[in-house]
């Protein structure tokens, strides 16, 4: 599946790494006595959610702050910049 353009800097074709999440909320529950039931569930696939959303977000944070010092080197939002200043040249960075 191909990620749109805009989505890239999120690096949502990273989410797969979040799976190891999963070990230590599975090696958490195994301490505990409880029985397995939809609510437990539930709560493992909102905390796998959740730290997909919070690596998507850290990585654009990045993505942003770092940009000014990536002008010439590859990243998603550097080749999204580089586009939209070559039709402005009077722009001081130049890659």
């Amino acid at each position: 599946m191909a990620v749109p353009e805009v989505l890239r800097p999120l690096r949502i074709d990273h989410w797969h790494k979040n799976g190891f999440v999963l070990l230590g909320v599975v090696a958490a529950l195994k301490t505990t006595p409880a029985p397995w039931d939809v609510e437990r569930v539930w709560h493992i696939v909102l905390s796998l959610a959740s730290a997909c959303l919070m690596s998507s977000a850290n990585y654009g944070i990045n993505e942003i702050l770092d940009a000014p010092f990536d002008r010439c080197s590859f990243s998603p939002f550097c080749a999204l910049s580089r586009r939209s200043r070559s039709r402005h040249r009077s722009d001081h960075f130049s890659c």
